[in-house]
């Protein structure tokens, strides 16, 4: 994220063009979003953190991102539910 944020920068402060940025940025928001999926796909497997792909998605989009980290808190915080 730190890389978009730059690349953000440099489009707003006109040190790139729209064209070169673009590009970037999409391939960082790609990444990011693999990050989420990956991030769901082992909370899966463990029954800890949310399980919606659509929340997952939204969330590496960023539209969803707050309703994800809220109910991955809450999952994260939550007593075992083995008992350990």
């Amino acid at each position: 994220m730190a890389a978009v944020i730059v690349f953000q920068i440099l489009l707003v402060t006109g040190a790139m063009p729209f064209a070169r940025q673009v590009g970037m940025v999409i391939v960082g928001f790609l990444v990011v979003l693999g990050c989420f999926v990956m991030v769901r796909s082992l909370g899966r497997s463990t029954g800890r953190l949310p399980d919606s792909l659509l929340l997952t998605v939204l969330a590496g989009l960023y539209f969803g991102y707050p309703v994800w980290a809220f109910l991955l808190g809450r999952r994260l915080r939550a007593p075992d539910r083995l008992g350990h």
